[in-house]
């Protein structure tokens, strides 16, 4: 049914701990679901044979060394014989609440599914952990975690079929996420906020696996990823996004948050934001 595509940090310290519960969650959803790991970070292939996933080591990288997501969205559409592509990053945990939100939105002939993500301390190794256990931690993800804001979209569900056009953008760095919610807003297709109906837990960690620190919001590449999105005006995020999906239900956002919907197409509240994005 479904192709999940992921490019994984070096598998070291915390962030390989972290990046194998991530997996660890999504075999669980085997068989509906497959898992290719691209990329050859230290660690990817054997974490791949670890848990029987599908290892595809090339990707273009740009001139830092950073792999450009938009080959991988390329090669899983090639790659993949499923209906439906996900793409996740590997510090994520699903649940089934993930394939019941597709199976409610797999009838459109396009769509752009995310949500927003529940920011959770995580540091033990999950791989063994029971059934129980699992399902306790996504159960209390409203009393251990915090919901991040319409910006925190690290998952993205689409028909294969569906090519967004995208540019050369650095996996990691600012934009291009943001950059692929207006581009499916601009082009009339939905784009639908799942935030209610997916379990999305993100495991808290550091940027130490970044040479240069946070350099996924400042720095060369986030400003070689805003000119290939065309822009800060060319940016959107789940704020604007045009359908929500609640209890299995698809249904326009309520107010106020309708009324970004409304706007988020048009130039003048692109511009806004731009202007907005410049002063911060």
């Amino acid at each position: 049914m479904l192709t999940l595509f992921s490019i994984p940090k070096p598998f070291t310290g915390h962030i390989g701990v972290i990046q194998r519960n991530a997996l660890a969650s999504w075999r669980r959803l085997a068989p509906a679901v497959e898992v290719i790991l691209l990329g050859a970070d230290a660690g990817v292939a054997e974490a791949a044979a670890e848990f029987g996933l599908r290892h595809q080591p090339e990707i273009i990288l740009n001139a830092h060394g950073t792999p450009l997501v938009t080959d991988a969205f390329a090669r899983a559409r090639t790659l993949s014989q499923q209906p439906f592509l996900m793409y996740s990053n590997a510090d994520m945990l699903y649940d089934e609440s993930l394939l019941a939100a597709l199976e409610a939105v797999s009838h459109l002939p396009a769509f752009l599914l995310s949500g927003r993500r529940w920011d959770l301390a995580i540091n033990k190794d999950w791989r063994a952990g029971p059934p129980a256990a699992w399902a306790e931690l996504f159960a209390t993800r409203a009393t251990r975690g915090r919901l991040h804001g319409p910006a925190g979209m690290d998952y993205f569900i689409f028909p294969r079929k569906h090519d967004f056009g995208m540019p050369p953008f650095a996996v990691g760095r600012v934009g291009w996420d943001s950059w692929l919610v207006w581009q499916t807003r601009m082009v009339g297709v939905p784009v639908i906020d799942a935030t209610v109906d997916i379990a999305a837990l993100h495991q808290n960690h550091d940027y130490h696996s970044l040479q240069l620190g946070y350099q996924h919001v400042r720095g060369p590449e986030r400003d070689l990823n805003l000119r290939a999105a065309g822009g800060l005006s060319h940016l959107l995020t789940l704020r604007e996004a045009s359908h929500c999906l609640t209890e299995g239900r698809l249904a326009p956002p309520p107010w106020p948050r309708q009324f970004f919907a409304r706007l988020g197409p048009t130039g003048f509240y692109q511009k806004m934001l731009a202007l907005k994005r410049a002063l911060t």
